[in-house]
């Protein structure tokens, strides 16, 4: 069945209410409607979509035979439509409505429905961003770095005055290591190991070599300035290194000493001095030891030193004397 209408009037509201017809036996198959097309009489059915225009509505065979058309949004029914569609509750039929064209629109209203056409403007979808090359900005990579070294003063028995030695720093090294060479050259004792270590050092050759080690020495270090002092630390002695002295991990974790690469910095947590790059303080103010007399004797020299002083300005001075009268 087709139903045709003209132009809705403004809110208009209906109901969807089926004609009493007889009842039919349950249907299981779709062909059903192609044989009994004619025979068969089918629900009537009235339609109205409040402020969207249609043309008509088809029911039966005709609705399995054609492509899904595009729904309105539902529509929210009125209490007084609700009122009257409750007295009945059967289930009508399949109903797809036909929507007038564009053309069709005598007023040229706009409904408050907008529908997919293809001359609506479609949305680009986002480019997708590989995430293998936003790990760094930096266009080219530096192959080498410079090795962190800090400017400190190693002291002996052997040397009446400290040596400036250029120290490794080394957050790689599990030990704090010293060459024999350095060991004999400042007279530092030799300990003993309680268990032997062993490790494999290289020298510069393309094979490396693995040794034991069974002795080691303990001294402080100081930096350039004298501002700050270590520790005293544990060094293994190695026979051939590459650095008088390496400072590894013992060294950095019991001083509390923080490494920034990048800056190249090595802090000093508890009181923030940068060991690598010292910045020269103003020495603290001495205390006054003197005691209150020794205190009062002195002010007391103080001020007959300044008179003597203005006696003298005067006898060198005569015209600023007074004249008497």
């Amino acid at each position: 069945m087709v139903l045709t209408c003209g132009r809705p009037q403004a809110k208009a509201v209906a109901a969807v209410a089926p004609a009493e017809t007889a009842q039919l036996s349950p249907i299981s198959d779709a062909a059903f409607f192609e044989t009994n097309e004619k025979s068969v009489s089918h629900n009537t059915v009235a339609a109205v979509l409040g402020g969207v225009p249609f043309t008509h509505t088809a029911s039966g065979p005709e609705v399995f035979n054609r492509a899904p058309a595009l729904l309105p949004a539902p529509r929210i029914m009125t209490r007084s439509s609700s009122h009257r569609s409750s007295g009945r509750r059967t289930s009508p039929t399949v109903v797809a409505p036909m929507l007038a064209d564009d053309d069709e629109d005598d007023d040229g209203e706009d409904d408050g429905i907008l529908f997919p056409n293809d001359d609506s403007p479609t949305r680009a979808p986002a480019a997708k961003i590989d995430t293998r090359y936003t790990v760094s900005t930096i266009e080219t990579e530096p192959f080498h770095e410079n090795h962190l070294l800090f400017r400190g003063l190693v002291d002996g028995p052997s040397v009446s005055s400290p040596l400036t030695l250029e120290l490794l720093l080394d957050t790689g090294s599990p030990f704090v290591l010293i060459s024999a060479e350095l060991v004999d050259q400042l007279g530092l004792q030799h300990r003993k190991l309680h268990k032997p270590q062993p490790v494999t050092s290289f020298d510069g050759s393309a094979s490396s070599v693995s040794s034991t080690l069974t002795e080691y020495v303990r001294l402080p270090i100081e930096d350039s300035t004298g501002q700050w002092r270590s520790r005293p630390c544990n060094a293994l002695i190695v026979p051939s290194l590459c650095s008088p002295l390496i400072l590894g991990m013992p060294f950095l974790s019991r001083n509390e000493l923080i490494v920034d690469c990048k800056n190249r910095t090595v802090v000093h947590k508890p009181s923030g001095f940068d060991i690598v790059n010292p910045v020269m303080c103003s020495p603290p103010p001495t205390c006054d030891t003197r005691s209150p007399k020794q205190r009062r004797l002195d002010h007391c020299k103080l001020r007959l030193a300044v008179l003597d002083e203005l006696k003298e300005f005067h006898v060198r001075n005569p015209r600023l004397q007074r004249s008497e009268k």
